[in-house]
């Protein structure tokens, strides 16, 4: 998602969490008082759909915190699988027979002994 994007979408969460903003920079408004923290956090991760880690929630003190911390996560489409990664970059160099499929759990197709 561009940073733009997530910049508005922050601001409309703020407004609707009734956080007094910062006048003159609105990502100093700090998110210290807990209640006001949770609301607005909860509401980030559903819209712009990123996780957040619990140590990073500890130090996101500000706005600004927060779009830094949405600023380093990886904007994918899916939630991607390394190995498939590898098999995407390398594909000129790997033989046409060979793909990736994920595990999908055991079945008797692809598993004899079960």
């Amino acid at each position: 998602m561009p940073k733009k994007k997530v910049e508005n979408r922050l601001k409309t969460i703020l407004t609707r969490c009734d956080v007094e903003q910062d006048p003159v920079d609105w990502k100093a408004t700090p998110l210290t008082e807990r209640n006001v923290k949770f609301r607005v956090l909860t509401l980030a991760m559903r819209h712009i759909r990123l996780p957040i880690s619990n140590r990073a929630l500890n130090n996101i003190q500000t706005v600004g915190d927060l779009l830094e911390e949405f600023d380093q996560k990886p904007v994918t489409t899916d939630a991607g699988h390394p190995v498939a990664a590898f098999y995407k970059e390398n594909a000129d160099q790997l033989p046409a027979n060979m793909k990736f499929e994920p595990f999908q759990g055991r079945n008797s197709r692809t598993h004899v002994h079960q």
